[in-house]
């Protein structure tokens, strides 16, 4: 996996009030006030036995940046629509504040989403399509220039202000999206795949952009997204959404290193599922591969998630107490690392190394600490 933040660009490049790390501490949320509760929210839709949103409890904090992480198909959309009021639930309640939105019309709820074709007015200039939400508000004209001034510079696109849509590349429209949405002051941003369509630098140059930008105004983000880089990178929380539920809900590195569900850990990353079977308390094997975990097995059966890059090779793979002879069948190069294709005790394994050369048909030694032998519910 390429990680989103790799070739990003530096804090410099960014306007002056913007030029916070991305590697700093995410925000302290715990005890922030709840902005966005879901509650038992479902919607099927005319015609359809399967609902597309099955039952979703979800609260969402002030100052929170929350993806809703999933594949096509999974609810991720219909949820970001319910809670704009673009789609009403067919069971359940959304309440933003505390207020019962459920049916109020989006117009009425105090949100702004972004979308991933721009909805810019091509006739009108980059500072009128800022503008225009607090023309339509009424905002008297004294307090728009500086708001849009405000608005235009925390984007850095000032300088921008009198240029057409079609003058502007897809990140410069973006930005103005981006500005034209947060002119309002809403307590919550929402945005639907906001990236999609720009290329694979211009996302990585906006990703940063998001986030210092949410880090900046303070305001709420809600964000939907079918790249776990994106979610990774640049969230809080992320709930991982399948076939309409949350599968789980946690920080970017509880997601990616402690996955609940075998889907979570084969979507969030790359990883190696075995289904197993109970040997002992913390020996689960499957043919004739005995896989050591630190927790407790429960159940007769169950399934053990081990990422590629928690297994060493050669000597630094001695310390480990899961420990294994395996035979290199493919290699792939990605400069910065390696990727293994092994076998191991008849079992396909993947391990991605730095700093070792092997050779394809080469025999090696394997090994992973038991803490790397995630336990998981679900089958591979």
């Amino acid at each position: 996996m390429t990680h989103p933040m790799q070739n990003m660009p530096a804090a410099g490049d960014l306007p002056a009030e913007s030029s916070e790390s991305l590697g700093s501490a995410a925000h302290n949320l715990e005890g922030s006030q709840v902005v966005v509760q879901l509650a038992s929210v479902r919607k099927t839709y005319p015609s359809t036995e399967k609902p597309a949103v099955a039952g979703v409890d979800v609260s969402i904090r002030k100052g929170e940046f929350f993806s809703i992480l999933g594949s096509s198909g999974s609810g991720k959309t219909t949820t970001l629509k319910m809670i704009a009021g673009f789609e009403h639930p067919t069971d359940g309640m959304i309440l933003l504040d505390g207020k019962d939105v459920t049916g109020v019309p989006p117009n009425k709820r105090d949100v702004n989403t972004v979308f991933q074709n721009y909805a810019l007015f091509p006739h009108m200039t980059v500072r009128a399509n800022v503008a225009y939400p607090l023309q339509m508000a009424r905002v008297p004209k004294a307090e728009i220039k500086p708001r849009v001034d405000e608005a235009l510079s925390k984007v850095a696109m000032a300088e921008y202000d009198n240029r057409l849509p079609h003058q502007l590349s897809g990140g410069q429209k973006q930005r103005v999206a981006l500005a034209r949405a947060l002119v309002g002051r809403p307590k919550l941003l929402l945005l639907d795949e906001p990236l999609g369509a720009l290329d694979l630098k211009l996302r990585e140059t906006m990703l940063v952009v998001l986030k210092n930008l949410q880090r900046n105004v303070g305001i709420t983000f809600v964000y939907v997204t079918h790249d776990q880089g994106e979610a990774l990178a640049m969230s809080d929380r992320v709930a991982v959404m399948n076939n309409g539920v949350i599968e789980q809900i946690g920080s970017p590195k509880e997601i990616y290193q402690n996955p609940a569900t075998a889907f979570v850990a084969s979507f969030i990353g790359k990883t190696n599922l075995f289904h197993c079977g109970r040997e002992s308390a913390h020996i689960a094997r499957i043919g004739n591969l005995r896989i050591v975990v630190s927790a407790e097995l429960t159940s007769e059966k169950a399934t053990v998630s081990v990422r590629p890059e928690s297994i060493e090779v050669g000597g630094a793979a001695q310390p480990f107490e899961n420990q294994f002879s395996a035979v290199v069948e493919e290699v792939i190069y990605f400069g910065h690392e390696q990727e293994l294709s092994l076998l191991v005790e008849g079992e396909p394994l993947v391990a991605r190394v730095r700093g070792v050369d092997v050779q394809r048909g080469q025999n090696i030694t394997v090994g992973w600490p038991a803490e790397a032998s995630v336990i998981v519910e679900g089958k591979p």
